[in-house]
């Protein structure tokens, strides 16, 4: 008697849409969280900006799966901020992000560039000498964000997404000297 019960159990749990509707939620929500891992354990590119990229990318993906209902999506983002704010949301990572000429010259994320601004600051603050650290905000970090002098050629504009950033900075950053030794540390 206690298998036959069991076994409706499982059966009306396998027939049950709310089953395999919190399935496909489930699924949803872990592969983009599986692929940043992915980029996090790979050796190919410097990984410390995709992974702020790439949790904004989640964070943003979950609010549109559950259609940008707080009540719905609030506690999956909750557990990512927490893990986020708790291990990972480091000024090195807002600085290798901000740094990365892919993310630097997109037109979206205007807010999150302008979070990760502080990043930057602190680093440069935490990394080098107060005469180079003027040096790089006043004038280099400019030229960068501006695409100015070798920054601004096409070359330069047109390989961002087919170089590493570290190869990128490697090939354009030479007007900028500090800032090139910079963003080779971030």
């Amino acid at each position: 008697m206690l298998k036959v019960s069991k076994a409706n159990d499982v059966k009306d749990t396998i027939l049950d849409p709310k089953f395999w509707n919190n399935c496909f939620i489930t699924v949803q929500v872990t592969t983009p969280i599986l692929r940043l891992l992915r980029i996090c354990d790979s050796d190919e590119k410097p990984s410390l900006g995709y992974v702020y990229e790439g949790i904004l990318r989640i964070r943003k993906g979950i609010k549109e799966l559950f259609k940008r209902k707080r009540r719905n999506y609030k506690r999956y983002v909750d557990i990512i901020d927490a893990r986020w704010d708790k291990m990972l949301r480091k000024s090195l990572h807002a600085a290798a992000y901000w740094l990365n000429p892919i993310f630097q010259y997109e037109k979206d994320n205007r807010e999150e560039k302008d979070k990760a601004w502080l990043g930057v600051l602190d680093m440069i603050e935490k990394l080098t000498s107060l005469d180079n650290s003027v040096q790089i905000t006043i004038s280099h970090l400019a030229k960068f964000r501006d695409k100015v002098g070798t920054f601004g050629r096409s070359i330069a504009l047109n390989s961002v997404e087919l170089e590493r950033p570290d190869v990128w900075w490697k090939a354009f950053g030479g007007d900028v000297p500090l800032l090139q030794k910079f963003a080779f540390f971030s």
